[in-house]
């Protein structure tokens, strides 16, 4: 190839290897240009993003905020409804304020929130929240329901999940119950006593594991309140049932069930609950300070009607009445010694000046002459508007100033008003205060007593007993001396009845000269003033007596004799109002008159001696002329022989021989006592109330009269039966009659219209059974409903399993000592942080212990006391529980004498979980109460519909149970315990809308605990 074309080609291939460097720098500048505007774009649009994602999250976060502020409202309204109202119905500001048709939040279907509108600083719109508040205790709590068919209102488990399940349309792919009961399907540890109860529940009368059956040998094992005990495992949340249920589409699961629902036991004024077992003192202030009709006879009775033992509860009672002199102002007007107002009235004042009592706080009763009118609405100190009926009181205590109390009374709208005098009230002795004391009403009742089974005759004029005698106004004379046959009187006396006697002469004058009496072919020579005829006397209807004056030296005079089966027929009867059986062997009686003891007493029962219910039991002197003291023995005279029925012969301890009179003829005492000393029963009577074969007699065997205000039963009547007693048959006399004022029948009381059934109460609402402390009558709903706020059934037994160490002796049913100075420890642990009253229960009286106390092991553990065992109790006192949940508890023995402790109490609980709310509970979760709740739902709220403030009491105040007191009674017995109107613990469900470019919506549910 030419040079030149060499040239060129390598010129050609030069050119265009720069041409193409060139090319490829072009193409990488725009390579390079393009991933810088793609980087460029997607920067842009991630910053585009960005601030869209930014936008977005500040405008969740303001919905959030305004959410917040939606639960921010929800817990004010509740904070400010706490402090303003005492009770809590669907009519409080946090319902009514919220209400609206803008949101369904609760998600049943229908709108019923409002939105609340938020502006900014121009005025434009920048959202909206709504909020709905859900009342935890109108739900049912899973942990606190079961699937039982009996219902006595005693647990919670009677409130039947399976009924709501089935009223929602719900179904279960397994037992809810059993799942919470954990592996072994029941409460606790199956076929184990958890809570070391069984010694108790066995003999309380009360069927503990709702079974149908009562006090079977393991009563107290698996029982229900035993859950939360061994392998159970109670529900957390309420969507941890979820997974066991099918629901029906649309309904939300938390509108009906909860497990977060607790009461804390306040009553309305913020008070702590009193335990219905609680000490005397305690069940003692609970009644004053409910104002029911005698507080105290009422609180005996009801401390009495639930203890085992049967030793009566005596309650002091200081007191003074004052009847107002004046009022000023308004309709109330004097007439004779009462004040009259008509009803719809205006207010007056009464001013009490001049008490001459200490300065203090008393409880303060109203009285009215007239059963039937009212007191009014009273108005003292801090206590204004306070219903006031007839024996009523207020609920607090009024200081008394200066020896001065001012109040006003506005009387009732649809009664007429009354007051006639006040009575101010002090559990404490204070100077210038009357005493007196009330007693309760044991099941055994001294109910009769025969004191002088004698008839006395005088002589009459028209008796003309012939011979040498003379009628000499008021007594027979016989002057002639030695007159003999010839100067023989002859007297008869129609005693109309059959059977042997004693004779009694008596002459004009004391230790005067009678003569020689021949009586039934048998005499007696020199007969006195006051001396019986040696040989018991048959009688059938007529009584022949001769008498001759064979006297040389006195005149005869005869006045009367006495016919008597003294002391052989008097008697003494016991009566049982209990519904069983009760052992009265070694049970004894005794007689005591001013002087001291009467000679002979105190008698005892024999061993063995069982009295069945509602028997009337006679305790006989004689009982079959066979086993009495010898000096009555064979003599024609006994019990059976003159009154023809059964008895127990008491067994005389004391020196009887001769006596008789042994039931004296005078005023005396007669104590019934139990083994141990304590008294079961005191009477007594007086000269005045004595007549000849008539028998002292109750009305009502549970009405305490007291007279004469001693303390002691003296209330009788006289037997108006056809022989002038009645034993052991009913009572027969005028305190047993009631006459219908409109009809004016006469009806007849018999003693199974009163009960003591010495067992626990299940729950305030049997208290009905109750004797009141008026004739016939039990509790009233007006006291139930009076008392029902104050009292709870929710106590803690700790039982005795947890002993740790001493020389406690382990039996059956408790720890035994006998020995002074031997003791026992006790420690118990998961306690509910809280204050508690601490009880010690024991099998023994009498003894006394000393009792070391501790919660906390850095605590000391020094022993207090003596304390001595009351009606089989200790009183221990106040105790705070830690957050440790853990207390010791040291017992020491202090007497040489038997102690068993069988259990120890905690009382009040410090929180009763699962009470439903009558005030906001829907229909379906009423119907597990009560399957007819209609009327509770149109006459809610319950609670504060007075200023008595009586919570659920108000239930019986209208007619939400019933339009019978039967009704009523019998339907707040089945639900009182699992009932409240107030709350605590609530749902509030916010949902908020933050009105930006768009609408961003957030939804917060919460628990809040107020």
């Amino acid at each position: 190839m030419p040079l030149n074309s060499q040239k060129n080609l390598l010129l050609t291939y030069l050119l265009r290897k720069k041409v193409i460097r060139k090319a490829q720098a072009l193409l990488i500048t725009v390579a390079i240009l393009s991933v810088l505007a793609i980087i460029g774009f997607s920067l842009l649009l991630l910053s585009l993003y960005e601030v869209r994602y930014s936008r977005t999250y500040l405008d969740n976060v303001k919905a959030q905020y305004l959410a917040e502020a939606g639960l921010t409202l929800g817990r004010e309204l509740l904070s400010q409804d706490k402090k303003e109202n005492f009770s809590d119905s669907l009519e409080e500001l946090f319902y009514t304020q919220l209400k609206g048709e803008d949101l369904d939040l609760d998600k049943d279907g229908v709108k019923e929130s409002r939105y609340f509108e938020v502006k900014d600083s121009t005025g434009k719109l920048y959202g909206r929240f709504g909020v709905q508040i859900l009342d935890e205790a109108s739900k049912l709590n899973l942990n606190y329901c079961g699937e039982g068919s009996f219902r006595y209102g005693l647990d919670f488990s009677e409130l039947n999940i399976n009924s709501l399940f089935s009223f929602l349309g719900i179904s279960k792919r397994a037992s809810l119950i059993e799942l919470r009961r954990g592996p072994d399907g029941k409460p606790g540890l199956k076929d184990y006593d958890d809570d070391s109860d069984n010694l108790i529940l066995i003999s309380n009368g009360i069927d503990n594991d709702l079974d149908g059956a009562v006090d079977e040998e393991d009563e107290g094992v698996d029982e229900p309140d035993e859950e939360g005990f061994g392998d159970d495992r109670l529900f957390l949340a309420p969507e941890e049932a979820l997974e066991f249920l099918s629901l029906p589409s649309g309904l939300r699961f938390r509108n009906y069930f909860t497990v977060y629902s607790k009461d804390k036991e306040l009553d309305s004024f913020g008070r702590r609950r009193i335990a219905l077992s609680a000490s005397p003192q305690d069940i003692l202030m609970g009644f004053l300070n409910s104002g029911v009709r005698l507080p105290f006879q009422k609180a005996a009775n009801f401390i009495d009607f639930q203890d085992k033992d049967l030793s009566q509860t005596v309650l002091d009672k200081f007191y003074k009445r004052i009847k107002p002199a004046s009022s000023s102002g308004g309709s109330f007007r004097k007439i004779g010694n009462y004040f009259y107002a008509p009803k719809g009235g205006a207010p007056s004042t009464f001013r009490l000046q001049n008490l001459n009592i200490p300065d203090g706080e008393y409880f303060c009763f109203f009285y009215s002459p007239f059963e039937d009118l009212g007191i009014g609405y009273v108005s003292v100190q801090d206590i204004e508007d306070c219903d006031v009926y007839n024996g009523e009181g207020l609920y607090l205590p009024v200081r008394v100033e200066g020896g001065e109390l001012e109040f006003s009374i506005k009387p009732f709208e649809d009664r007429d008003c009354a007051l006639e005098y006040i009575e101010v009230v002090s559990p404490e002795n204070r100077e210038g205060l009357l005493h007196t004391s009330l007693r309760g009403r044991e099941s055994l009742v001294i109910n009769e007593v025969m004191v002088k089974p004698c008839l006395e005759f005088l002589v009459e004029e028209s008796q003309n007993p012939g011979g040498s005698w003379v009628w000499r106004s008021g007594y027979y004379e016989n002057k002639d001396l030695a007159s003999g046959l010839k100067g023989e009187g002859r007297w008869v006396f129609s005693v109309g009845r059959r059977g042997y006697f004693y004779i009694k002469f008596f002459a004009n004058i004391a230790g005067g000269y009678i003569g020689d009496v021949v009586i039934s072919g048998k005499s007696l020579k020199g007969v006195r003033d006051g001396m019986v005829f040696p040989y018991p006397v048959y009688i059938d209807g007529d009584l022949l007596i001769k008498i001759q004056n064979n006297s040389l030296t006195e005149v005869s005079t005869f006045k009367k004799i006495i016919v008597s089966q003294e002391p052989d027929a008097e008697f003494i009867e016991i009566l049982n109002i209990a519904p069983k059986e009760i052992d009265i062997g070694n049970f004894s009686i005794g007689l005591t008159q001013e002087e001291g003891a009467v000679l002979g007493w105190p008698a005892i029962i024999p061993q063995g001696t069982v009295i069945r219910p509602y028997e009337h039991l006679i305790l006989a002197i004689d009982k079959d002329d066979r086993s009495p003291p010898s000096y009555l023995k064979g003599n024609g005279i006994s019990f059976q022989e003159s009154w023809g029925t059964k008895a127990v012969q008491l067994e005389f301890s004391g020196k009887i021989e001769g006596c008789d009179d042994i039931i004296p003829n005078s005023s005396a005492t007669i104590v019934l006592k139990n083994p141990q000393g304590e008294i079961v029963d005191i009477v007594e009577y007086t000269s005045s109330q004595i007549k000849n074969y008539v028998s002292l007699e109750r009305s009502d065997p549970t009405l305490f009269t007291d007279v004469d205000k001693d303390g002691v039963f003296d209330g009788w009547f006289f037997s108006e039966a056809e022989a002038k007693a009645t034993p052991s048959e009913h009572n027969d006399n005028s305190g047993i009659k009631e006459i219908d004022p409109q009809t004016l029948e006469v009806f007849y009381h018999n003693v199974r219209e009163q009960v003591v059934l010495n067992q626990p109460l299940i729950n305030i609402g049997y208290a009905e059974k109750i004797p009141s402390g008026f004739p016939w009558k039990r509790f009233s709903l007006r006291d139930i409903a009076l008392l029902s706020d104050r009292f709870t059934s929710f106590v803690k037994p700790l039982g005795i399993s947890s002993f740790v160490e001493g020389n406690f002796k382990e039996e059956d049913d408790g720890f035994f000592s006998s020995h002074k100075g031997e003791w026992g420890l006790w420690r118990f642990s998961n306690i509910l942080q809280g204050s508690y009253f601490l009880k010690i229960l024991a099998q023994e009286n009498g003894s006394s212990v000393s009792i070391a106390v501790r919660t906390k092991e850095a605590e000391t553990f020094d022993y207090l006391g003596p304390f001595y065992f009351h009606k089989g109790c200790v009183y221990y006192g106040n105790i705070e529980i830690g957050s440790e949940g853990s207390l010791e508890i040291k017992i020491r023995n202090e007497e040489d004498t038997p102690l068993k402790i069988i259990n120890f109490i905690l009382e009040p609980k410090f929180i009763a979980r699962g009470k439903i709310n009558i005030n906001t509970a829907k229909k379906e979760i009423l119907a597990l109460l009560l399957p007819s709740n209609s009327d509770i739902i149109s006459q809610r709220p319950f609670g504060e519909r007075s200023k008595r403030r009586l919570g659920i009491g108000d239930l019986l105040e209208t007619s939400a149970l019933g339009s019978t007191e039967f009704q009523k009674i019998n339907n707040f017995k089945l639900i009182c315990p699992f009932i409240t109107t107030r709350s605590d613990v609530y749902e509030v469900i916010t949902e908020a809308e933050y009105l930006g470019v768009r609408a961003v919506k957030h939804r917060l549910e919460a628990i809040i605990e107020r």
